[in-house]
């Protein structure tokens, strides 16, 4: 039987919001008694004396403290796990800064600093000491925001690395030689000298011995002269079509990667010819015109002589299952669009249905909307194509192997099989990391697979963000949908974005 959660009387509920308004007064109180220790009296003259002596120079800090307990009070009435979470909190950042400053004595961080100060450097030394403070401090941060130290660091790395100074690039320097000559030492007949380091390079003046007819040239070069000559460009890296590199359109996958479905034969006429014969035993008198054979269930047509009532033939369902030794017999009088009855058997052997078959039917893959969808196949075994876009809020349930993972693997598989990156974009949830986790890497993927719970509840809050700015955008653009606002605006067209979530139960 499930807990219910007794909901706090309106007593209790008064009580805490008089606990909550006094203990801010008395964090007012206690500020004032600090600030102004002249104009309080003698209980704020006593109350400040104490909260200095017990804290030093953090006493300041205690009236926010009490302050911000009573705030959490006051609001979190019925929530008393958020209550003491937010409470200790704020009591541990309080003890740390009490602690640093009792590192100066009593004077600065008062008898409760002190004593925690000498009782670390008593365990673990001075170092030790602000060791376990800024660790404390550190993993407190971490845990109370939720962060990762990693990416902090990288991000800071990549802040600093920013500010660096560009450094100055030496200028090149191309010369045309004279004709007749292969290098400026033989053109101006000069000395070959010492190499020197690029660093300590110099400008240098250059004045033939034996000047040509165009007369004296005047050139800084670089010692060695090879430094002149402009290398040439180096071949970009070539692109990763599946990593969606730009200047690579993404192929769509060939559907000859899905095996082909095995050929089944399967001779009907028997079943036919017994099903006439029971209901000419029975005086009603009918033909099998046509037989329609799906995946599990075949359905047999029947056209009924003149003069036979459709009631007398939905009256033998029972004795038709006995006749043809099936689990159940279902009579469709008539079917629908057809001037036929329908008697629909279970096979004797239900046939596997491959993908393939069924995202051959596909029309048009590429060309988004509609996002296909492949299904399945109905009782006549035609495939059951449906579109994503008509149905936004799709929910996938059954018992334990109805086949909820293989329709979700087939919703994914066709996504991926007739759209593109830049046409549909996934986020994927999987809590229990066995459905959807083998998806990683795929180009469609917003970001990975998010296995951790406390994750998604983040990656759902952006992309609600998301859709928020797309519908102001709609607004200003004076669309309702998104196909209205991509063709209307072809150069900024936005992708589908599909959100799929495994054991949404457990999610929740």
């Amino acid at each position: 039987m499930a807990r219910t959660r007794r909901r706090a009387s309106a007593r209790t509920r008064l009580n805490l919001e008089i606990v909550g308004i006094a203990a801010v007064a008395f964090a007012v109180f206690c500020g004032v008694a600090l600030a102004f220790p002249h104009h309080s009296g003698a209980i704020g003259n006593w109350t400040a004396a104490e909260l200095r002596r017990l804290f030093g120079g953090a006493a300041p800090f205690f009236p926010v403290l009490v302050a911000l307990l009573g705030t959490i009070v006051f609001l979190e009435v019925n929530v008393l796990r958020t209550m003491a979470w937010f409470g200790s909190t704020t009591l541990a950042y309080f003890l740390i800064l009490n602690a640093m400053l009792g590192a100066g004595g009593q004077r600065r961080g008062g008898t409760v600093g002190a004593t925690i100060w000498w009782t670390l450097h008593a365990l673990v030394g001075n170092g030790g000491a602000w060791i376990v403070l800024w660790l404390t401090l550190i993993s407190l941060t971490l845990w109370l925001t939720n962060a990762s130290a990693k990416r902090l660091i990288g991000r800071a790395i990549v802040f600093f690395g920013g500010l660096r100074p560009a450094i100055p690039k030496l200028p090149r320097l191309e010369v045309e030689l004279p004709r007749g000559h292969d290098s400026l030492h033989e053109a101006f007949a000069l000395p070959i000298q010492p190499i020197v380091p690029l660093n300590e390079a110099v400008r240098q003046r250059v004045i033939p011995t034996e000047a040509p007819a165009a007369g004296v040239i005047e050139t800084p070069i670089f010692d060695p002269p090879a430094a002149v000559v402009e290398e040439p460009p180096r071949p970009a890296p070539p692109l990763d079509p599946a990593r969606g590199d730009a200047g690579i359109a993404y192929r769509l996958p060939d559907l000859s990667l899905f095996d082909v479905p095995p050929s089944q034969k399967v001779d009907e006429s028997n079943r036919a010819h017994i099903l006439e014969d029971t209901l000419a035993s029975f005086g009603v008198g009918a033909k099998v015109s046509h037989i329609e054979r799906g995946p599990s269930i075949t359905r047999y047509e029947l056209k009924p002589e003149r003069g036979v009532k459709i009631s007398r033939i939905a009256s033998l369902a029972d004795d038709l299952a006995l006749a043809l030794a099936a689990t159940s017999v279902r009579i469709e009088a008539p079917i629908p669009g057809k001037s036929a009855v329908g008697i629909e058997i279970p096979n004797l052997t239900v046939s596997v249905v491959a993908i393939r078959e069924i995202l051959d039917a596909v029309p048009n893959r590429g060309q988004v909307p509609p996002l296909w969808m492949a299904l399945g196949k109905d009782i006549t075994g035609r495939p059951v194509i449906g579109d994503l876009c008509n149905m936004p809020h799709l929910l996938v349930a059954g018992a334990t192997g109805a086949g909820k993972s293989v329709c979700l693997n087939m919703i994914i598989a066709s996504l991926l099989v007739t759209a593109t990156p830049d046409q549909v974009q996934m986020l994927m949830i999987d809590p229990k990391r066995v459905e959807l986790t083998v998806f990683n890497g795929i180009p469609h993927l917003i970001k990975e697979v998010i296995a951790d719970p406390r994750l998604a509840a983040g990656a759902l809050f952006e992309m609600t963000k998301e859709m928020e700015s797309r519908y102001e955008r709609f607004a200003k653009a004076s669309v309702r949908k998104i196909e209205e606002y991509n063709a209307k605006y072809p150069d900024e067209r936005l992708p589908y974005v599909v959100v799929i979530i495994d054991e949404l139960a457990d999610l929740m």
